[in-house]
């Protein structure tokens, strides 16, 4: 009984000889299961093999057909969830379409989708596995419709752009619901002036330094004899309005006109409200105040014939 030069078609005697050597060391079974599934691998590659992973064998080929070959791929290196590919051990899929960098400090969750053509991560920002799957399906609705979920706004880089922004918007409130038209007159006008210093100024510059010149400059181009703080306040009041759409909008990170300085004692400011007719009856007071002199008889007539006569 000797061996046939014909690999494949009867068992080598010299393989049984050697696996009769490593019987103690247990590896007589594994010459012959891998001959019997593999009957082209060699003893130097088995006993490169030492241990039962099939991750070893990755190199293995087979002959599928005459002069054609094949790398054989186990089910095992598949990517599947909880493993991670042999090429890229350092993320795992938890769930079909999602990844957690295993290496990362923080374990957060990741998809992997085709961007301009090149396969990336992108977080989905969360580290639970319920919510991950909640924004992943919010993605894959929006890629549908045409739209990239990852891919960030235009930033706005000085605050002219966000004054502009404003403007455009025609000067929302903070629920973006419009202005009456006498407040929209006075953002308008206020938006005016405010261009005249903060257009070029980056929006990481507007800090209480700047808000001390920009107070200075204004002073300047006062034309009435009052302080004009209270001008000044109202006008960056218009400032942090915009600042606050821009950030709605996503065009900044945050909102530096959160805590500015006011210019003008709270103390000092007066409303008209505070002296406006609260019924009829004291409309009519004043009224009649303005008929005791002639020269003041022609401003009490709008107040005589008002609506509530």
């Amino acid at each position: 009984m000797g061996s046939n030069p014909s690999r494949g078609t009867t068992f080598p005697l010299g393989k049984v000889k050697r696996a009769a050597k490593h019987l103690v060391s247990g590896k007589a079974i594994l010459y012959v299961v891998l001959y019997v599934v593999f009957p082209t691998v060699t003893i130097a590659q088995v006993r490169g093999f030492k241990s039962p992973k099939i991750t070893h064998m990755q190199n293995i080929v087979t002959n599928i057909a005459p002069n054609t070959t094949e790398t054989a791929t186990p089910t095992a290196l598949r990517p599947a969830p909880g493993r991670s590919t042999s090429a890229n051990p350092i993320w795992v899929a938890e769930a079909d379409g999602i990844w957690r960098n295993t290496k990362a400090k923080q374990k957060w969750l990741y998809e992997r989708p085709i961007i301009r053509g090149k396969e990336t991560f992108k977080a989905l920002g969360t580290k639970r596995l319920k919510l991950a799957k909640e924004e992943f399906a919010r993605r894959i609705t929006l890629r549908a419709q045409g739209t990239e979920p990852t891919e960030k706004a235009s930033k706005a880089t000085t605050a002219g752009a966000v004054i502009r922004l404003y403007i455009d918007a025609d000067y929302p409130d903070k629920m973006l619901n419009p202005r009456p038209e006498l407040m929209k007159g006075m953002e308008a006008k206020n938006s005016q002036m405010l261009l005249g210093f903060w257009d070029p100024v980056p929006v990481e510059a507007c800090t209480c330094k700047r808000f001390d010149e920009y107070k200075d400059w204004r002073v300047k181009k006062l034309e009435r004899s009052t302080a004009g703080t209270r001008m000044i306040d109202l006008e960056l009041n218009t400032l942090t309005n915009a600042f606050r759409l821009a950030k709605r909008r996503e065009l900044v990170l945050f909102n530096p006109m959160i805590d500015h300085q006011k210019f003008h004692d709270p103390k000092n400011v007066v409303h008209c409200r505070e002296y406006m007719p609260q019924d009829s009856t004291e409309l009519h007071e004043r009224a009649s105040i303005l008929f005791r002199h002639p020269r003041s008889a022609v401003l009490g007539l709008p107040w005589r014939w008002h609506p509530a006569r």
